[in-house]
């Protein structure tokens, strides 16, 4: 299995772990291929640029996280400074891959994501609509979410042969 190396810089640093696990021939070990793992990680950050940028105060945010502030406190805690998300928590529909996307065409479409959400991320002083465990997150915040989500999801990836080249997220 890789590591669950978790990196801090760019979403396209988690396309380029993306591309490493391709070079190598990652294979999914539980339901899902590799090309489903890069699918849902890349549906996973487009989401997060679907809802609409609200200035920091401009809008009432009760009801968009459905538990209390001390669980969004205990989950940003775990998730955001532990770096853990713990197994077999659902995806949401959005967010779940397709059936047979290849693996060129699902790593494109994180390649792809990963620039728009750095050009999105960009704005400062934003917070963007609510998660549905942690509540509204600034574009720091989610960028951290998603490199603890996809090291969740790579970590779980082996190799059927030969072994990580230098560059993939073996590290």
């Amino acid at each position: 299995m890789f590591g669950k190396k978790i990196t801090r810089g760019s979403l396209v640093e988690v396309a380029r772990r993306g591309g490493g696990l391709v070079e190598v021939g990652a294979v999914g070990m539980g339901n899902w291929s590799l090309a489903q793992i890069l699918e849902h990680v890349a549906l996973a950050i487009e989401e997060t640029l679907r809802g609409e940028r609200v200035v920091i105060g401009a809008e009432d945010r009760r009801g968009v996280c459905e538990f209390g502030a001390v669980r969004r406190w205990g989950y940003r805690r775990i998730i955001l400074t532990l770096g853990y998300i713990p197994p077999a928590v659902p995806a949401p529909p959005a967010v779940v891959p397709g059936d047979t996307p290849g693996v060129e065409e699902a790593f494109a479409r994180l390649e792809g994501a990963a620039a728009a959400f750095e050009h999105a991320a960009a704005e400062s002083g934003r917070v963007w609509p609510g998660q549905r465990y942690m509540g509204w997150l600034t574009a720091s915040q989610w960028r951290r979410f998603h490199h603890v989500h996809a090291a969740h999801h790579f970590g779980r990836l082996r190799v059927t042969g030969g072994s990580p080249t230098k560059g993939s997220c073996a590290g």
